[in-house]
């Protein structure tokens, strides 16, 4: 433990650049005290007698002021990031809750209608949810976080799914074999690249691409529709069959994200909170046999 000369006078010195700037400046001050230690004990075996070892440890930090700022911004800007990416997530969640009212309410059309409007408005909020996630993990990345990109097995599934998506209201001719709407092998082949957009992230290790492609593959699909009969109308399907399998596909994204989200890390706490619910509801059973 460090409690005089120089490198006690740069802890202080950290510990209160640090509370100024409102972090948690004890825990800073132990662990820069833990390195601190550790140069030493590395210096002075090393040959360099107390004096030296401590002048050197210390300058191996650089200057306090510019130690603090550093910690700062990472701690700062991580929770700023936390917070727009929570932000963005409940934004895409309630613009695809709005774009499922839209189109599974009654309706022999939704062209012109309040629908039409809230099932687009819907697709921009969850476009723009979309754009802040991506940049803030592009920004972890920048900041020397890990960013887990989605490789072009991924992309190149993801793209096939939605563009064979948007082709529901009409039959599908790919040469040697006619996919009808709604028959076995349409339905297939949807399942079979929806199963590529899963190994294309397994490929690319990341664990949130699959539910990531699947609602991105759903909104493609809607955003198509009509695109390969040359009556290209994006939105145009909501309230009718030929949006369903767009409609599908993002539902199943977003569970199949939120089943991701809680097996990771992320869902730590929540499954200690399941777990403890699950435990407390057995107690009395176990009591009672």
């Amino acid at each position: 433990m460090i409690r005089s000369g120089p490198a006690h006078a740069f802890i202080l010195r950290v510990a209160s650049l640090a509370r100024a700037e409102g972090i948690d400046a004890e825990r800073l001050a132990r662990e820069v005290a833990d390195h601190l230690a550790m140069a030493i004990e590395q210096h002075v075996a090393e040959g360099c007698d107390a004096p030296e070892a401590e002048r050197r440890a210390i300058e191996g930090f650089g200057e306090a002021e510019t130690l603090v700022t550093a910690v700062t911004c990472s701690v700062k800007g991580g929770a700023m990031r936390t917070t727009i990416r929570t932000a963005a997530h409940v934004a895409a969640l309630a613009g695809t809750t709005a774009l499922v009212v839209a189109h599974v309410i009654p309706s022999q059309s939704v062209s012109g209608t309040w629908f039409e409007r809230t099932a687009v408005l819907a697709m921009v909020v969850m476009a723009a949810a979309a754009v802040a996630l991506g940049a803030t993990r592009w920004r972890s990345s920048l900041g020397g976080g890990s960013l887990e990109t989605p490789g072009i097995p991924w992309v190149a599934a993801v793209v096939a799914l939605g563009a064979l998506a948007a082709r529901e209201a009409q039959p599908t001719d790919l040469g040697f074999v006619v996919l009808q709407p709604g028959g076995r092998l349409y339905l297939g082949t949807i399942g079979a690249l929806a199963l590529l957009v899963a190994v294309g992230a397994r490929l690319a290790r990341s664990g949130w691409a699959t539910g990531a492609g699947l609602i991105v593959a759903g909104a493609l699909s809607l955003a198509l529709d009509g695109a390969w009969s040359h009556a290209w109308k994006p939105m145009g399907g909501i309230g009718g069959g030929q949006a369903n399998t767009g409609i599908e596909l993002i539902v199943a994204g977003w569970a199949m994200g939120a089943a991701s989200w809680f097996t990771g890390r992320g869902g730590a706490v929540a499954r200690g909170k399941l777990g403890g619910l699950l435990v407390s509801a057995g107690r009395p059973l176990a009591q009672s046999t």
